[in-house]
Formats: C-alpha cells, structure tokens, sequence
C-alpha cells in the first residue's frame, strides 16, 4: 500500500481528455433513448451511430451557408463594385 506524503502532490482538475477530436451537445432525452436503441440493435456505439446519421445533413446545410456566404460577399466587394459600374 503506498501512503501519501508531504511531497507528493494531489493533481487537480479534470483529467486529460488526450488527443481526441471531441465535443459535446444537450440532445432531447427521448431522441437519445431512440438512438442508443437502434444503435444497440445495429452493434455500433451512440457515437458512431449518431456521426453517421449527422454527417451528411450537416455536409449539406453547411455547403448551403458556404454558398450564401459567397455570394453576400460577392455583392458587398468594394473591388467588383468599381469594376462593375
């Protein structure tokens, strides 16, 4: 058994989350308790099912904002203004 001592000091804090590429989001209960179903019934974790499921609604919103904001920049372009008139 080791004992604790005078130099040895308590670490603090959360403990490291190491390298992973994660974050987090408050789901609806009921929503997450019918996802961890079909992810149970399908053999994949919570994680991988909801990733999959998300991934490609958000590809498609997200190139939607990358085109809107391309073209809100493109009308408010000082240089395309002078040019163009």
């Amino acid at each position: 058994m080791i004992q604790r001592t005078a130099t040895m000091e308590r670490k603090r804090g959360r403990p490291k989350t190491g390298a992973r590429n994660t974050a987090g989001a408050m789901l609806d209960a009921e929503l997450m308790a019918k996802a961890r179903q079909i992810a149970a019934d399908q053999g994949v974790g919570i994680t991988a099912y909801l990733n999959e499921v998300l991934r490609p609604r958000i590809a498609t919103d997200y190139a939607k904002l990358v085109q809107k904001t391309a073209a809100i920049l493109r009308e408010t372009d000082p240089a395309r203004k002078k040019g163009g008139e």
